[in-house]
């Protein structure tokens, strides 16, 4: 798996530590969207150090093929990040499995940007780490984000009661799956 690939209008883009800055930038411009849908993150996390550590362990268990994030930018502005895709929870041997995430600054919603890097980084985990099976676990209240995974292929499998804590508080998930054999048929 490459560090950095193109799509029609994005670059995608695995960063490392000296990138802190352009990464704590973008959570800390839509906090007040990405913290409604995530556990409560430790007092730190808005600052370089954080952001800087958290890169280069991301870096890290992206080299034992643990985990993968890239970072969204557009084409025409690759120095502003608009998006990330995750891939978490990799799984070798039996499962060939992994965990997709995504988070897109708010002001680029609507333009497609969410299904173009979420196709290529998909199309990727399929051929270049041979995953099988890719799941998506998406809050019921969250519509727009199970509109776009089902645009992609994946299907319904139900729901996970009280599966992650958001807020304090657990929550229930959907989740939803993509196997890797779909998008041939």
């Amino acid at each position: 798996m490459q560090t950095e690939y193109k799509t029609e209008r994005l670059i995608l883009k695995i960063l490392t530590p000296d990138k802190c800055n352009s990464v704590l930038r973008f959570y800390h411009e839509n906090r007040s969207i990405f913290e409604t849908l995530n556990p409560i993150i430790p007092e730190n996390y808005y600052t370089t150090d954080y952001q800087r550590s958290s890169l280069k362990l991301e870096y890290q268990r992206f080299l034992k093929g643990e985990s993968v994030r890239y970072f969204v930018f557009l084409d025409s502005c690759p120095d502003k990040i608009i998006g990330t895709i995750s891939f978490s929870d990799i799984k070798r041997n039996f499962n060939q499995s992994a965990i997709v995430g995504y988070r897109f600054d708010s002001r680029f919603h609507h333009n497609g940007y969410a299904s173009e890097s979420l196709q290529k980084t998909i199309q990727i985990i399929f051929s270049e780490e041979l995953i099988h099976r890719i799941e998506a676990y998406i809050q019921p209240c969250n519509t727009p984000s199970k509109n776009l995974v089902t645009r992609l292929g994946f299907q319904y499998e139900g729901i996970c009661y009280a599966h992650t804590l958001v807020q304090n508080n657990w929550q229930d998930m959907e989740r939803y799956s993509l196997i890797s054999t779909d998008l041939h048929q």
